[in-house]
C-alpha cells in the first residue's frame, strides 16, 4: 500500500504504480482530494485524480460518503489481488475528518452500502425463512432483499473472484464457472428425506402464478400488459428467443413468461439501458435466422429506436415486435411516485401514435389492438 496526499503528491506515485501495472504486483494506492464543497471551482491543487489513475487502475473510486466504507476498501484490495494490478482510493479533506459511520444523504436505492428489483412474493419471503444462502453466478444488487449480513451461512459461486463477497459477505467464496462447479459439488450433497421447506415454498411458488394468471385477464379495458405477455408466452415456439426492453416491460416479461425447454429470454439485466428490445431482437435473428424471435416493448423503447424496424425489414429479417402502448414512460412514473417526486414529463398527450402504420410505410406487417380486439392470434 502507499500514500499521497492530492495533486502534486498523488501525480508522484504514479511512475511506482505503472511500474505495479507493468510488473502485476498488486498494489492499494490511497490519496487524498480538496474537500467536496469546492471542487469545481480550481481550487488551489485540484486534480482529479480518478480520471488521472483511470489507465494504471483496476479499481478506481473517489470515495464521497464514510458509509462505503468497508465496502469499496475491501472490494478494492480483493480487485487488486485478483488481477494483480494497482486499486486506487481518493479521499476527500471533508470525508478523511468524517466520523465513520457519518452518513448525509437521504436513501433512495433499493440497496444497503455493502458490508465486506425483487423478484417473485414467495421468493423475497424464502429469503428472510433461510439459514443457508447459496449464490450461484450472481452480482444481484438490491442488498436490501438480501438476508441481513451474519444472519445465515452464505456461500457463493463465482467465476469473477472480485465478485465473491461483494453484496453480502459470504463464508465460503468458491470461484470457477457455474455449471462446471454445480457439477463437482453434487457428489457432495446429502439428500435429505425431509422436504417440508421446500415443499411450503413450491405451495406459495403455485399459489403466486395463480395470481400472475388472474392478472392476466382478456376482459380488462384498456388491454392489460399481462394478458398481452401471457399471449406471448402461450403462442411463442418452444426455442423462441425473447427479448424486453427495460422497466415496467420487464417486469412483465419476468413474471409471466415461462422459459421453458430451448426458449432464451434476453434483457439489459445491470445496465438498464432504455429501447434494447427491439436492437437485441435484431441482432438474434441475424445470429439464429430458423428460431422465432419476439420483441416486446414499450411506447418510448420503440420510439427511440423505431428507424431500426425499418433496419430489419430491408434485411429481410421476420422479427416480431409487439409495442405496449400506453402513451407514457410506466417505470419512470412509478419512480416519482414512489421517491415523491412531483410528476414530470411522464405522461404524453392523445392521441396514441400509431405504430401500425410506421410498420407498414417500412413494407412490414402493423397492426393495432385495442380493448374491443384481441392480440391472441387468429
Amino acid at each position: 500500500m502507499c500514500l499521497a496526499t492530492s495533486g502534486p503528491g498523488a501525480i508522484h506515485l504514479l511512475n511506482g504504480r505503472y511500474d505495479a501495472k507493468l510488473d502485476h504486483a498488486p498494489v492499494l494506492a490511497i490519496t487524498g482530494m480538496q474537500e467536496t464543497s469546492v471542487l469545481g471551482t480550481g481550487y488551489q491543487q485540484e486534480v482529479h485524480l480518478e480520471h488521472l489513475y483511470e489507465d494504471v487502475a483496476e479499481y478506481n473510486l473517489v470515495v464521497d460518503n464514510p458509509t462505503q466504507l468497508p465496502g469499496v476498501v475491501d472490494i478494492a484490495v480483493r480487485t487488486a489481488l485478483a488481477r494483480r494490478g494497482v486499486a486506487h482510493l481518493s479521499f476527500p479533506n471533508d470525508i478523511q475528518v468524517a466520523d465513520a459511520d457519518a452518513d448525509p444523504w437521504q436513501h433512495v436505492a433499493p440497496a444497503r452500502p455493502p458490508a465486506t428489483a425483487p423478484g417473485t412474493k414467495p421468493g423475497e419471503e424464502l429469503i428472510d425463512d433461510c439459514d443457508t444462502l447459496f449464490l450461484v453466478g450472481t452480482n444481484f444488487p438490491y442488498t436490501e432483499h438480501l438476508p441481513e449480513p451474519g444472519s445465515v451461512r452464505t456461500v457463493q459461486l463465482e467465476a469473477d473472484p472480485t465478485r465473491a463477497g461483494l453484496r453480502i459477505p459470504t463464508e465460503v467464496p468458491v470461484i470457477g464457472d457455474a455449471k462446471e462447479g454445480l457439477r463437482a459439488l453434487l457428489p457432495l450433497l446429502t439428500h435429505k428425506t425431509d422436504r417440508s421447506h421446500l415443499e411450503k415454498y413450491q405451495k406459495e411458488m403455485g399459489k403466486w402464478r395463480r395470481q400472475m394468471d388472474g392478472l392476466e385477464n382478456p376482459k380488462r379495458d384498456p388491454i392489460a400488459p399481462q394478458y398481452v405477455v401471457g399471449v406471448i408466452d402461450e403462442f411463442a415456439d418452444p426455442d423462441a428467443i425473447l427479448t424486453c426492453d427495460s422497466g415496467t416491460i420487464a417486469t412483465w416479461a419476468a413474471r409471466h413468461w415461462t422459459i421453458r425447454d430451448d426458449r432464451e429470454f434476453y434483457l439489459s439485466g445491470n445496465l438498464a439501458t432504455m429501447a434494447p428490445g427491439l436492437p437485441y431482437a435484431i441482432a438474434m435473428q441475424h445470429a439464429f435466422p430458423d428460431r422465432q424471435v419476439i420483441a416486446y416493448v414499450g411506447d418510448g423503447g420503440f420510439s427511440m429506436l423505431m428507424a431500426e424496424f425499418l433496419t430489419a425489414v430491408r434485411a429481410g429479417l421476420p422479427i416480431k415486435v409487439i409495442i405496449n402502448n400506453n402513451n407514457s414512460l410506466g417505470q419512470i412514473l412509478w419512480e416519482q411516485m414512489v421517491l415523491g417526486y412531483p410528476e414530470h414529463g411522464v405522461r404524453y398527450p392523445e392521441p396514441y401514435p400509431d405504430f401500425s402504420r410506421w410498420a407498414e410505410s417500412c413494407g412490414g406487417h402493423g397492426q393495432t389492438s385495442r380493448p374491443r380486439s384481441s392480440p391472441r392470434p387468429s
